[in-house]
């Protein structure tokens, strides 16, 4: 176990034990993925060099050095069926969204089955005022029964549709 020594203000010499540093994976971060970019980096550089080479030194001099390649048509082939595939896979992929998406007047845009319903009534107005707070009101007497504190935060559910509107639209109804 490491140790550090200091000199306290008494001048003798205290002696304060270090814990052993922690393992990088213990951290939740690993020098794998570090060295996994750092590998990534350099040969996305090491493709572009050798693209760029590939595609402004002539044939003849490729051929001399016993470097046989495709055509030079692949040099603008490549990136235009990349770049197109990029634009076709995007306008699939809001394709299949728009397919899976519910109708806009459908009952499942607003309830589905992970649906929670809130277990007592809110209020739509809030018709009573909070009770007064002074020093001798106990604000935590109430804790376990979340549902009838005056302070108390609503848990955490799905309003129905009506008394979004009814607050919505300053409506009476249920």
């Amino acid at each position: 176990m490491n140790s550090s020594k200091s000199i306290n203000s008494n001048g003798s010499v205290h002696t304060a034990p270090h814990s052993t540093p922690q393992k990088a994976t213990e951290i939740g971060k690993s020098p794998d993925k570090e060295i996994y970019g750092l590998v990534g980096y350099y040969c996305i550089w090491l493709v572009l060099a050798l693209y760029t080479v590939y595609a402004l030194v002539p044939d003849g001099v490729l051929r001399n050095y016993g470097i046989v390649l495709p055509s030079k048509w692949w040099v603008v082939a490549i990136p235009v069926y990349v770049c197109s595939l990029w634009v076709f896979l995007l306008s699939l992929y809001l394709a299949v969204n728009f397919y899976c998406t519910p109708p806009i007047d459908s009952l499942d845009t607003i309830r589905d089955e992970f649906t929670v319903h809130v277990p007592f009534p809110i209020s739509p107005v809030h018709q009573k005022a909070d009770p007064p707070v002074d020093a001798t009101t106990d604000v935590t007497s109430d804790v376990k029964d979340v549902g009838t504190h005056p302070y108390a935060i609503p848990p955490v559910g799905d309003i129905p549709i009506q008394r979004v509107m009814c607050v919505l639209y300053r409506q009476s109804g249920t």
